[in-house]
């Protein structure tokens, strides 16, 4: 046996022995095998084994520019739209309040919303398959747009709708 497997063996086995030692009691006492605790196969020298390749650190940076970027792209774009978008759809149906009523608002965005759940994966199955004809990429196109702004009037008006009924209830009973 060569020199580094008799000292890796040796440290092996000093390590089961106290191991065994101070979970079982001395190793005489409970007639365990110590060869048997020993793995079969032999231990490599660390020399010899490859080098682990660090990642590259120019890619590192343009991670972390990328990612930076993504934040301040949705933290100073995206959100002020988002809330200006949300913030309109709720002043126009404030504004043009009688053609939402209560009653007919919550059903039809419970219904719409139903609708939309169901259907969800079929439509994007078809609007991001991919098109051949020019004509089919623009309907798709079109369709996709819809779907964001008729969901969104309906997500809108069914939180407006929740909000306004709240508060006549709690007008009624003060």
């Amino acid at each position: 046996m060569p020199l580094e497997e008799e000292t890796a063996t040796e440290n092996c086995d000093s390590y089961f022995v106290n191991k065994i030692d101070s979970n079982y009691g001395p190793l005489g006492a409970n007639n365990y095998n110590l060869e048997s605790l020993l793995p079969n196969e032999t231990f490599i020298n660390v020399k010899d084994s490859p080098i682990p390749k660090f990642p590259n650190t120019k890619k590192k940076r343009k991670v972390k520019i990328l990612n930076t970027l993504d934040i301040l792209i949705s933290v100073f774009l995206v959100t002020p739209l988002v809330v200006a978008c949300w913030r309109g759809t709720w002043q126009l149906m404030d504004i043009y309040g009688h053609y939402f009523p209560q009653w007919e608002s919550i059903i039809i965005g419970t219904l719409v919303h139903i609708i939309v759940g169901i259907s969800q994966e079929t439509f994007d199955d078809l609007v991001n398959k991919p098109h051949k004809n020019w004509m089919c990429k623009t309907v798709a196109f079109i369709f996709m747009k819809l779907y964001t702004i008729v969901l969104n009037a309906v997500t809108n008006l069914h939180w407006r709708v929740d909000l306004t009924c709240r508060v006549e209830v709690a007008q009624m009973g003060a």
